[in-house]
């Protein structure tokens, strides 16, 4: 390192030569203890309140033992076979399990006479080194029988990339539930009984099969209780840790029940405000054994710093919320049209960090935008009045890359930095030197995506995040503009069963990240790519984009290409890519695929993945696949602009003509049904709305099953499926139906059918 930036470095930690961050003055209810940077949540922890600064290594782990061993001879090159035959399960899972009697693996008939299914609840799978190399340590073993028939098509609809690969049933007998905590593999044997193969498997197809779950998650409030629940079908166990404050040891443990992949607790009403991590018990195939985890709530609304832990809080109450938050929705700019949006990108910190005229703890964070008079929401007014109508915010959910905790920040010297030349390298250089330790980041490194960002907050821990936020989002509609931010579900910043910033992939292994046919994670959309497709991840975001709708009128929104399978090529990181990576083609010719290899800088390493996939001309979207894809999205914006009851602005309007149906303990799950109302003969007290319906019914079906269902209330009208639908180029969609009779509903799989009453 040069001695010039190592001399800014030094005079960074010298106060007197620091570009300044005004200390907080910490009050007793509000102020962040001082922490040293985030810890990675082990289980192993003392107390399970104690920090370390840097993770402690794993102590390697001790193969299981061959039968006959004793255990006594660490060193014996018996043992040492071992070790190496148990990475053979660790590298690669090349089997799926895709329903509960189901089994799918690209072997031949030549070299499987015979597949058999192997587990293991405490992970001590190994092959012998002595007898061939059988497979020992198991608890159970279930021969699987060939399925002639093939894979059915609801499966090669799903994975069509192992549509070819051949079927195997798994006996009715077998405890499917138990089985998939287990570690597992299947094997195949030659006809004189030597295996030939053995590979670990892919749980989300059978784990979406008897698992997929639609009811609450995460933290929920009544008046006299609280309770948990955390979806985690492959668990052996779960329990939560209480501790009464961000930092210091734990209060209590409780263990959670299951129920059908479930696991939820009930208690007081005066958990609220505590924090808390589940503690997991899981196999984790990544390293080949049974974890004992920490990690925080996916559905959390609420974290300590650096989300090292959950803050229990009911964001609905009133403390939560800013002076007239409720009333936000009626006072929200007018927006007549799309066609009228003109969005301005902006990065939260960016904003104000050396804006002079917002308070100095407030720079760079969710309160700078509640100073009026300052120099940026002047500028903000100006633009707004000249037009403008949104402010596209960059990631502000949890993100890692930038520490919570402001007094581990490290910046460099600005004023030093100034008297270097125009054409130095030097201000790169001390940028580059504290890039990891300073606050900036675009925030692309998702962690969890429903808690606002700790670092933009006066405050990481506490209410702070919740409240800033809501009042940056009010600030910003009363000068006329609403509030977009950028989501990014495609990836998140981390997988593993350790460190902080992996959450999901601890919980569930392997559900939530998208694995190549070898069973690696691929990470074409940055690293670690969300499987969306997968019936609980698409969940989770739903779930996710209705949290910020709701609780913080933000909007999510689409980047431009989505509607048109925009690929860059499979470049992961287009930043620099120039015209030719970047191209939108809107005559739907090409949407860019197979223009070369993309960009060595951030796509080398995967150039041996990604060349046979360009070069393969099945991979390439022909014109007619983009314009379904575009015509299904453009049939969603034409049905909501079909009718204003699609578009209610006021909590009233809302109250009073929406109503949900397929509710209580008869629901069939998957299953939404919403009618929303307009001023009709029989409801005179009801301002019209809409000139050409007066009642509409939207029906999602989110099972891999077509259902039909009788909704008595809804018996005796004039639906009919709405004209966009019923002329649709989808054919599914088309086949939705309605019987008046007996308000019978039809609903293909996986659709969201729209049917509306006329005005005659």
């Amino acid at each position: 390192m040069p001695m010039q930036v190592q001399m800014l470095l030094h005079r960074h930690l010298n106060p007197a030569f620091a570009l300044p961050f005004p200390p907080r003055s910490p009050s007793p209810s509000s102020a962040s203890p001082r922490r040293p940077p985030a810890r990675p949540h082990s289980a192993g922890a003392a107390a399970l309140g104690t920090r370390s600064r840097t993770p402690t290594a794993a102590s390697p782990r001790r193969p299981p033992m061959a039968v006959g061993e004793t255990g006594a001879s660490a060193g014996t090159s018996v043992e040492n076979q071992a070790a190496e035959a148990i990475q053979a399960f660790m590298p690669d899972a090349r089997a799926y399990w895709v329903t509960s009697s189901l089994i799918a693996w690209n072997v031949s008939d030549q070299e499987a006479s015979s597949i058999c299914l192997y587990a293991s609840r405490g992970a001590t799978l190994h092959l012998s080194p002595e007898n061939h190399g059988d497979i020992q340590g198991y608890d159970s073993k279930v021969e699987l029988q060939p399925e002639h028939a093939g894979l059915p098509e609801s499966v090669t609809q799903k994975f069509p990339f192992i549509s070819s690969y051949r079927a195997f049933r798994v006996p009715s007998s077998v405890d499917v539930t138990s089985l998939v905590k287990c570690q597992l593999v299947v094997a195949s044997f030659s006809a004189d009984g030597k295996h030939t193969d053995v590979t670990g498997l892919q749980l989300p197809g059978v784990l979406d099969d008897m698992f997929a779950y639609t009811g609450q998650l995460g933290a929920v409030f009544s008046e006299e209780a609280v309770s948990l629940h955390l979806w985690a079908p492959t668990a052996q166990e779960v329990s939560v840790c209480f501790f009464d404050s961000p930092v210091g040891p734990v209060l209590e443990t409780l263990q959670l029940k299951e129920l059908n992949g479930v696991w939820s607790i009930t208690g007081p009403r005066d958990w609220e405000n505590r924090y808390y991590l589940y503690e997991v018990n899981v196999y984790h195939p990544s390293k080949a054994q049974v974890e004992k985890v920490l990690a925080d709530d996916p559905y959390a609304r609420g974290l300590s710093a650096n989300g090292e832990r959950t803050w229990l809080v009911d964001i609905n109450c009133e403390t939560m919320k800013p002076p007239s938050w409720d009333e936000l929705a009626d006072e929200k700019p007018k927006l007549d049209s799309f066609s009228d949006i003109t969005i301005y990108e902006l990065h939260i910190r960016d904003f104000s960090a050396h804006d002079s005229t917002v308070d100095c703890n407030s720079r760079g964070g969710f309160q700078a935008f509640t100073y009026q008079d300052s120099a940026g929401m002047q500028h903000l007014q100006k633009l707004s009045d000249a037009g403008l109508t949104h402010v596209h915010l960059l990631p502000s959910f949890h993100f890692a890359g930038v520490d919570d905790i402001k007094s581990n920040w490290k910046c460099a010297d600005e004023c030093e930095l100034a008297k270097f030349p125009p054409g130095s390298d030097m201000q790169q250089a001390a940028i580059a030197a504290i890039k990891e330790e300073d606050p900036y980041n675009w925030g692309y490194n998702p962690v969890l995506w429903g808690v606002p960002k700790g670092s933009y907050a006066s405050n990481p821990d506490g209410p702070s995040r919740i409240i800033e936020y809501r009042q940056m989002v009010q600030a910003l509609n009363r000068i006329g503009l609403r509030v977009v931010m950028d989501v990014v579900y495609n990836h998140l910043n981390s997988s593993g069963p350790s460190g902080i910033t992996s959450v999901l992939d601890k919980i569930v292994p392997g559900y939530y990240v998208r694995r190549d046919t070898k069973g690696q994670i691929e990470n074409s959309a940055a690293m670690n790519n969300t499987a969306s497709e997968h019936f609980m991840v698409d969940r989770l975001i739903v779930d996710d984009l209705v949290n910020w709708a709701v609780n913080y009128k933000g909007i999510p929104f689409f980047h431009a290409g989505d509607e048109i399978l925009r690929s860059k090529s499979i470049d992961r990181d287009s930043y620099n890519s120039g015209d030719w990576f970047n191209k939108l083609d809107f005559t739907y010719e090409t949407n860019n695929w197979g223009v070369g290899l993309p960009p060595s800088e951030k796509n080398e390493d995967n150039w041996p993945v990604i060349k046979p996939r360009l070069e393969n001309p099945s991979f390439k979207p022909a014109k007619g696949h983009i314009l379904a894809v575009l015509d299904s999205f453009v049939d969603i914006l034409k049905i909501r602009y079909s009718s204003p009851l699609f578009r209610l602005s006021t909590a009233s309007d809302i109250k009073q003509r929406v109503h949900f149906h397929n509710t209580g303990p008869s629901a069939i799950p998957g299953v939404i049904v919403m009618s929303i109302v307009d001023a009709r003969n029989d409801r005179p007290e009801m301002a019209q709305l809409d000139a050409n319906f007066c009642y509409v019914v939207s029906i999602f079906n989110v099972c891999p099953h077509e259902v039909s269902m009788d909704i008595p209330a809804l018996a005796s009208m004039e639906l009919e499926l709405h004209p966009v639908q019923a002329n649709s180029s989808d054919p599914l969609v088309r086949q939705s139906t309605y019987k008046a009779e007996t308000g019978r509903f039809t609903v293909p799989r996986r659709t969201a059918s729209v049917f509306v009453e006329p005005r005659r």
